[in-house]
């Protein structure tokens, strides 16, 4: 691979530079696929020769071994808008999904948005992290925030837009729980048989038209709400005793003319139900 090592910028004629002229390397790293033309890439600023030699050793053996990244100048804002597009179209992404990941690249938008991706450190990714904390957010709101992030800064490595993820060895803060607490979340949360019997009498004979169904439906079965308002006649099959759950009810703005169906979060989260006879005799008188 060819290269040299000179003195930039030296206007001396004489063997030994007396100007202080710092040293420089430019090497031939390929062919332009585009122009045929060789490309080249060079660095200053070096105090000697010796360091402009290593230096110079350490770019040919990325670009030998197909590990040089040429860091671009693209912005945090500019890129999560990029990977945004990608990670909808790659995966099976839902609205709602799309949604939450606009939220948590906008809490990290006042600290990179205009920030080089390539300008962006361990240290300046962890101090985000940190102050977040500070202002209030939930370990879970803070683990998808962290969880955005990586993605975005992962598609960027994977890109070769960066040479290193700042995300790499990042850690979150964590709430301490009181005593109270943790005895609070051991306590299951559920209805004794007898009071999920009283519910559904209450239901049935004091709710609004169809509420007991409802209720006794998601007793019964397991499924999620969004998945209930869903259902068509279509799904429920009265031979066999089964609901389908094929989709499920996306209204982020509560607007009940502008809704959306559509297909469950997960894979295993589109299944068929076996449904209880009471159930199903409920079904059919309606």
């Amino acid at each position: 691979m060819k290269g040299h090592i000179y003195r930039r910028g030296c206007k001396c004629k004489r063997k030994k530079c007396t100007c202080g002229s710092k040293w420089a390397f430019m090497i031939d790293i390929g062919i332009d696929p585009v122009t045929g033309k060789r490309k080249q890439k060079g660095k200053g600023g070096f105090r000697t020769k010796q360091e402009a030699e290593a230096a110079a050793a350490t770019l040919i053996y990325e670009v030998e071994e197909g590990i040089n990244v040429e860091e671009t100048k693209q912005t945090f804002s500019a890129f999560s808008t990029e990977w945004l597009t990608i990670y909808r179209d790659s995966k099976d992404v839902k609205p709602g999904t799309i949604r939450v990941r606009l939220h948590e690249i906008g809490k990290l938008m006042p600290y990179f948005a205009q920030l080089k991706l390539k300008d962006i450190t361990r240290k300046k990714y962890q101090d985000a992290l940190n102050d977040l904390k500070e202002k209030g957010y939930s370990d879970s709101t803070m683990e998808g925030i962290h969880r955005t992030g990586r993605m975005i800064f992962r598609k960027a490595l994977e890109m070769e837009i960066i040479k290193k993820d700042p995300t790499e060895y990042a850690y979150l803060k964590k709430d301490k729980k009181t005593i109270e607490q943790l005895e609070e979340e051991e306590v299951p949360k559920y209805l004794e048989k007898e009071e999920l019997f009283l519910f559904l009498k209450v239901a049935n004979e004091q709710g609004l038209e169809l509420d007991h169904l409802m209720f006794l439906i998601l007793s019964y079965t397991g499924i999620r709400v969004g998945e209930l308002v869903a259902l068509k006649w279509k799904d429920v099959d009265f031979k066999n005793h089964t609901i389908s759950i094929t989709k499920t009810y996306y209204n982020p703005n509560n607007n009940t003319l502008e809704y959306q169906l559509v297909t469950p979060k997960t894979r295993k989260s589109r299944r068929k139900i076996i449904v209880d006879e009471e159930v199903n005799r409920r079904f059919e008188g309606t």
